[in-house]
């Protein structure tokens, strides 16, 4: 009777249960590269670039202060990546002070996003 009962279980291959699942794709997103520090002004120009070489809508910023960034971020931007220093309890800070929790800010992101669709680089100084 077992042998009956896994039988009837419908086998998945490995790459059903391993692999990637397919995502939505989106039509011309809108890239907002980003940083709270001058100092990464190199690495933003250079990832815009690379960024511009793949989507028409890219905005590339330098932003003052975290408010500015999360004024920024209201704008519906489908991809963010961010520049910014961080110590090492995972505090983002601006020149100013101000400090954010990067996780807090991945909450905050999360419900304007339809799936996994940014990429945040921190640097730990």
């Amino acid at each position: 009777m077992s042998d009956l009962l896994i039988a009837k279980i419908p086998l998945m291959k490995l790459t059903q249960l391993f692999g990637r699942k397919q995502q939505e794709a989106i039509a011309n997103p809108r890239v907002l590269v980003c940083s709270l520090d001058s100092a990464f002004k190199e690495s933003l120009e250079a990832d815009s670039n690379i960024y511009a070489r793949h989507y028409r809508r890219v905005d590339s910023v330098c932003f003052s202060s975290i408010r500015d960034l999360l004024k920024a971020i209201e704008s519906d931007y489908d991809i963010i990546h961010l520049f910014s220093s961080m110590h090492p309890g995972g505090l983002i800070f601006d020149d100013s002070g101000t400090t954010l929790l990067g996780t807090k800010l991945i909450a905050m992101l999360m419900p304007s996003f339809s799936g996994l669709r940014m990429k945040i680089a921190g640097i730990i100084t």
